[in-house]
């Protein structure tokens, strides 16, 4: 995809009695992708549940175990927000691992903008990863992560982000 504008998409997922899971806010990657020269900005995700587990994660970008080249690319604005008795918010602006498939994600930033995304919870839920929530090394090549809340990115298991830099 090049040149393309993803704006404004909202996902609300409810559930009085069991879980409810929203995942992802604008854009779900499952294959070999590239996206470039491109918008994904201000789209909101929401869990909300009464008894069960509330789950959000991938506001604006969901990596699926699989290959994803974001290059000169704005992921701005993105919210995930998750309510209820318990559950988890991860990854405002991008969220990579493995949900659904089961092949390990590369995910790679060149030139590209993470900014001004956020997770919120219900108090005492986990929030990780407002800018980028990963489970794998992402390699970022003069790539900006800025202004993100709760933080700017967490990497699980001791994996956190990895440089690339041009000469």
């Amino acid at each position: 995809m090049s040149h393309v504008r993803i704006t404004g998409n909202t996902t609300l997922v409810a559930s009085k009695h069991g879980e409810a899971l929203a995942a992802p806010g604008a854009v779900y990657n499952g294959s070999a992708t590239r996206i470039t020269h491109s918008v994904i900005s201000g789209n909101q995700i929401t869990a909300r549940s009464a008894e069960g587990s509330a789950i959000a994660f991938g506001g604006g970008v969901l990596n699926d175990g699989a290959r994803l080249m974001l290059e000169h690319d704005l992921i701005a604005d993105n919210h995930a927000v998750a309510t209820g008795p318990e559950g988890f918010a991860r990854g405002g602006g991008i969220w990579n691992g493995i949900p659904f498939l089961e092949q390990r994600p590369h995910l790679t930033l060149d030139h590209t903008r993470v900014i001004g995304n956020t997770l919120s919870a219900s108090p005492g839920f986990p929030v990780k990863g407002g800018g980028i929530f990963t489970a794998f090394p992402v390699t970022l090549d003069h790539s900006r992560i800025a202004h993100n809340l709760p933080d700017q990115y967490f990497g699980v298991q001791g994996r956190f982000m990895t440089t690339k830099l041009r000469r």
